[in-house]
């Protein structure tokens, strides 16, 4: 694999992997706010 397409395919994995930890801990810490879990993939609709 050359350098260029790792660098394309790191890219490509980095924002879904962003928002799965964005989302995993948004859940983890809602009750704590006392508020309701929302999914960054709900609000981009």
């Amino acid at each position: 694999m050359k350098a260029n397409e790792s660098h394309h395919l790191f890219a490509l994995t980095a924002q879904p992997m962003r928002r799965i930890l964005v989302d995993h801990a948004g859940a983890k810490h809602a009750g704590k706010r006392g508020g309701v879990k929302i999914s960054s993939r709900q609000t981009m609709r």
